[in-house]
This record gives C-alpha cells, structure tokens and sequence, in this order.
C-alpha cells in the first residue's frame, strides 16, 4: 500500500523566505539613503525624498519643477554614477515623482 506524506500545514519556511527579501530591500534602501546624502548637493538633500528603488530605477519624490530640474542635471554630470558607486547597487535610472512640499 502507498503512504502518503502528512501535508505540510505550517508556514516557516514561506515566512522566512519573505523575511530575508525583506532584509534585503531594507538593506538597499539604507544604502542608498547614505548614498544619497554623502553625494547629493546639500539643496537637493533638504528638498528631495528617497522613496525607495524598485527594479533599479531609484524614485525620488520632488516638490517642483525647478528642483527636478536641477536634480537630473546633477545626475546627468555624473551624479547617478558616484550614487551608484557609494550605494554598492545596480542602478538603472532615476524616475521623479512630483509630490507637495511638507
């Protein structure tokens, strides 16, 4: 006769899969914190926010045009490559998200 195996009924081993891509993220995203405020210039650190990276577009939020402008011109003279470096991540752009000042 054939025994079938007991159904597996607990989740530790999902759960502790979940836990270590959030470790990862979370890694990331505090490297890239640092980075962002070792390399940007002091303007754009008071009036941008790091939202966070998703597939290797970093999102910064930014309260108006102008700010935005200055930011992917900073980025565009070598500004993406030295935050790259400093956050030791893959990055493939930046996408900016206009967003209300706080």
């Amino acid at each position: 006769m054939r025994v079938r195996p007991e159904r597996a009924r607990d989740l530790g081993g999902d759960m502790q899969m979940q836990m270590k891509a959030l470790r990862k993220v979370s890694r990331a995203e505090a490297s890239l914190q640092r980075a962002w405020e070792a390399a940007a210039p002091d303007e754009l650190v008071h009036r941008c926010t790091l939202a966070g990276i998703r597939a290797g577009k970093v999102i910064v939020h930014v309260p108006d045009a102008p700010t935005r402008y200055i930011a992917q011109q900073w980025l565009r003279s070598g500004g993406l490559g030295e935050l790259s470096a400093l956050a030791k991540l893959p990055i493939r752009g930046v996408q900016f998200q206009l967003v209300a000042a706080r």
